[in-house]
């Protein structure tokens, strides 16, 4: 049985999106994997013949593009968002539908965010601090495609 929770969350490079305010979100569709990564088959044509002479496959890199959306992000939260997804970060990146899988990744291209500034009012300073709502993207991809389960993430106790 499936946990009582949306799987809208994930972990890169040691950090829950939830810490940054970020959610993974769908355009409604239904929720799509590819079984295998696509494979680089090598074949040569030899003129003359019919066909090509097939020599084997490699696998292609995994890229996991990931909508988001976003609320309550401060000034500071930016800043830790830059270092979190800096495009030199390599990291374990796991999906929460997936607690026992997890693939070696990178950022592949420049996260983007589509904003509304706001002033909120903050109690414990008495002065108002400017946050960001809205949406954006992270594009991952991993270049050795295949997920690994390790320690804590093979035991399917997550679930139960």
């Amino acid at each position: 049985m499936a946990r009582n929770t949306d799987f809208i969350g994930f972990t890169f490079n040691g950090h829950h999106s939830s810490e940054f305010n970020i959610y993974s979100v769908s355009d409604g569709s239904r929720y799509q994997e590819n079984l295998v990564p696509d494979p680089n088959d090598y074949t040569e044509q030899v003129p003359g013949s019919a066909g090509e002479y097939y020599f084997g496959s490699d696998l292609s890199p995994k890229e996991f593009p990931l909508s988001i959306a976003y609320d309550k992000l401060d000034e500071v939260k930016v800043r830790e968002l830059r270092n979190w997804l800096s495009p030199e970060a390599v990291g374990e990146l796991i999906f929460d539908e997936r607690p026992y899988k997890s693939y070696t990744a990178k950022i592949s291209s420049s996260p983007s965010l589509e904003f509304i500034c706001f002033d909120e009012y903050d109690k414990e300073t008495g002065k108002t601090k400017r946050v960001y709502k809205g949406e954006g993207s992270i594009d991952f991809i991993c270049y050795y495609p295949l997920g690994a389960t390790s320690g804590e993430k093979k035991e399917l106790k997550w679930y139960r």
